[in-house]
């Protein structure tokens, strides 16, 4: 454990749990014949609530309107009209041709445990480049689909 205490630490706010907690005193005053005490006023239970007054009926009808917002933070997508199936063109579905094909390709198997650190370490970082290089060829996939489909349509 260290020896290096944080309540003594300049950084840090005082606090005195004498001081803090203490009841408040009255102050002396200067007045005409020298300082005298204030008196202090404990209240032992809260004071009485005081009565609330109706408020008058307006002259003149309240308006409410819609709250104004200004610019979003972020840029909202304006909605496009769905097409038909029949009505995408190549460049539509190359990009989705791209991307079902880059879901249905399947994940590298992942490798079994043999009970030796050192064979486990080297499967780990086999099994580990093999993700990469997974992901890798789906992300080429995907840019190829979508380069293609600007390209042609």
């Amino acid at each position: 454990m260290d020896d290096i205490t944080l309540d003594f630490d300049p950084r840090n706010a005082w606090f005195n749990t004498n001081v803090a907690f203490a009841q408040p005193q009255p102050q002396p005053m200067m007045g005409s014949f020298g300082p005298r005490r204030i008196p202090f006023v404990n209240y032992t239970q809260a004071p009485r609530p005081v009565p609330m007054v109706r408020p008058q009926a307006a002259a003149q009808p309240m308006v409410y309107l819609p709250p104004t917002y200004g610019p979003g933070a972020y840029p909202v997508p304006v909605p496009v009209q769905r097409r038909r199936l029949s009505e995408l063109t190549v460049g539509d579905l190359l990009p989705l041709v791209a991307l079902g094909l880059t879901a249905l390709r399947s994940l590298p198997a992942a490798p079994t445990d043999a009970r030796d650190t050192d064979t486990n370490l080297v499967n780990q970082t086999k099994f580990l480049a093999a993700i990469a290089q997974h992901f890798k060829a789906d992300a080429q996939l995907n840019a190829v689909g979508t380069i293609a489909g600007k390209l042609i349509g």
